[in-house]
């Protein structure tokens, strides 16, 4: 008798559950790739000698003050930043991790914060600028559709698609 083969909506195997996340452990989640997620370690708290995401940027939106706007558009500008740098043969996996990482974020009440004012925290991902070269447009590379693709995932997730784009932003 075969046994039924359990997968998560995140492709992963016979998985367990995977526990909401915040700003801080998503960002923490997102900035050590291409290394490993480790899923069930969150960064030491008392730890005062952050890490940083290697171009000098701390690794933690901890430094921001508590404002959801600013929170939130940090973590976006953290994202922009890390993703311009993944190299080609990279880009399945940031997008996975991407994709999996925020999506556990969909429950945060900065989240809510940004649906309440109608407006989407993903869309100046969806800006050239913001992207890696070979994922720029969706209209000229499978990355770029891909990519696309993975940004309305997660905007069905947190139920941000059809809000207003933010600065360059696009739908």
């Amino acid at each position: 008798m075969q046994s039924p083969c359990v997968m998560d909506e995140f492709g992963r195997l016979a998985a367990t559950e995977l526990a909401a996340l915040d700003l801080d452990a998503a960002w923490w989640a997102l900035a050590g790739f291409p290394a490993a997620s480790n899923e069930d370690v969150e960064p030491d708290e008392g730890n005062d000698s952050r890490d940083t995401t290697g171009d000098g940027r701390v690794a933690s939106t901890a430094g921001v003050a508590a404002y959801p706007v600013r929170q939130m558009m940090e973590l976006i500008e953290n994202i922009a930043a890390k993703q311009t740098t993944i190299a080609n043969t990279d880009w399945l996996a940031w997008c996975a991790r991407l994709e999996q990482t925020l999506c556990l974020m969909a429950e945060s009440p900065v989240l809510t914060y940004f649906q309440a004012l109608g407006l989407n925290p993903l869309s100046p991902l969806r800006v050239e600028a913001f992207r890696p070269s070979f994922a720029e447009t969706q209209e000229q590379s499978a990355e770029g559709q891909m990519y696309d693709s993975v940004l309305d995932r997660i905007e069905d997730k947190w139920r941000t698609g059809n809000l207003s784009v933010i600065g360059g932003g696009r739908r």
